[in-house]
């Protein structure tokens, strides 16, 4: 890899994360209240205010379907947009990995 980091924005189109928030919907439509957000270093995102929202890392995302189940993955709130996720995003149960390498390839073994 060339070593440029995708913006949470750009890998969130990549993935199709917005198509995936808004088919948690009732309207299916993607809302623009939706946001995606990269983490800032650490464990530290910024803080989602609307839902269903999502944080990417590197390999991968977590989506929140609503403030709920949200609040039980935050930790800390730094200030008022900055927010702690409990461990590490891909030790979450709703983590979906995105394995880079295997787009649209059969993994061997």
């Amino acid at each position: 890899s060339s070593g440029t980091r995708l913006s949470g924005n750009e890998q969130a189109e990549k993935w199709k994360i917005y198509e995936k928030m808004a088919e948690m919907t009732k309207s299916k439509k993607r809302s623009k209240h939706s946001k995606v957000y990269a983490n800032s270093g650490g464990y530290q995102y910024r803080k989602l205010t609307n839902f269903p929202g999502a944080y990417v890392d590197a390999h991968g995302y977590v989506i929140f379907k609503d403030k709920n189940e949200y609040g039980k993955h935050v930790t800390k709130k730094h200030g008022k947009n900055t927010v702690t996720i409990k461990g590490n995003l891909n030790s979450l149960e709703a983590y979906v990995e995105v394995d880079e390498g295997a787009v649209g390839e059969e993994k061997s073994g």
